[in-house]
């Protein structure tokens, strides 16, 4: 239960991938915002974590595994965020500009 069947490195790098994918997706779909889904985009985020549970931690079921997977994926997002606060060249990369409608 607590014994991890994966080594961390191995975590790593499926969760920055995993991470990595859905932020750019989420970038090509270009909302950015929970106010700017509609109800069946939630319901398509929520399903979404389903499909990429295996990808993120593989076979191991054990809960050291799926807490270092969230710990790296908050961490993940407050590097990005981070990253997108120091630099505004980087902040227009991460979270895009403004688009007139």
């Amino acid at each position: 239960m607590l014994v991890p069947n994966i080594g961390a490195g191995e975590l790593l790098l499926r969760v920055g991938a995993v991470y990595a994918a859905i932020f750019f997706l989420m970038r090509i779909v270009g909302k950015k915002h929970v106010g700017e889904l509609a109800p069946f985009d939630l319901v398509v985020l929520l399903l979404l974590s389903e499909c990429v549970q295996n990808a993120l931690i593989s076979d191991d079921k054990s809960l050291t595994g799926g807490i270092v997977a969230a710990t790296i994926l908050f961490s993940l997002n407050h590097l990005v965020g981070y990253v997108a606060w120091r630099s505004k060249k980087a902040e227009r990369v991460l979270e895009g500009s403004a688009a007139a409608r």
